[in-house]
C-alpha cells in the first residue's frame, strides 16, 4: 500500500480547522464549491468537481473534537477503500494538522 502523509501548522484555532473539514461551508471554502457534508458518523460526504465524471463519496467514520476520518466508497476508482484522516492539535497561537490518505494500491 502507498500512503500520503502531511503535517503542517496553521494560524487558526483547532475548532476553525475542524470546521473546515467537518462542515459543508468549510469544504466549500477550501476544496470544492459543490459539497454536502453530513454531521452524523456513518453518513456519506459528497464532493463534486467540474472535471470529474462522478461525485466522490466519502463515508464519515469518525468526527470528534480532534479527528475526522472518511473512507472512500465509489469514486475515483483508485481511491475506493482508502482512508482520509485529519488530526488537529492545538499549538501556541494556532493548530498543527496531520493529514493522512492511506491505503492506495501500489
Amino acid at each position: 500500500m502507498t500512503d500520503v502523509h502531511f503535517r503542517f501548522d496553521v494560524d487558526a484555532e483547532p475548532q476553525q480547522v475542524l470546521d473546515a473539514v467537518k462542515t459543508t461551508d468549510g469544504i466549500k471554502g477550501f476544496w470544492t464549491s459543490r459539497a454536502d457534508v453530513p454531521e452524523q458518523v456513518g453518513e456519506v460526504v459528497k464532493v463534486e468537481f467540474a472535471i470529474a465524471p462522478a461525485p466522490f463519496d466519502l463515508r464519515l467514520e469518525q468526527s470528534d473534537e480532534r479527528t475526522v476520518v472518511w473512507r472512500t466508497e465509489t469514486f475515483p476508482p483508485h481511491w475506493v477503500g482508502t482512508t482520509i484522516r485529519w488530526d488537529v492539535d492545538a499549538r501556541d497561537g494556532g493548530s498543527t494538522v496531520s493529514f493522512r490518505h492511506d491505503g492506495f494500491p501500489r
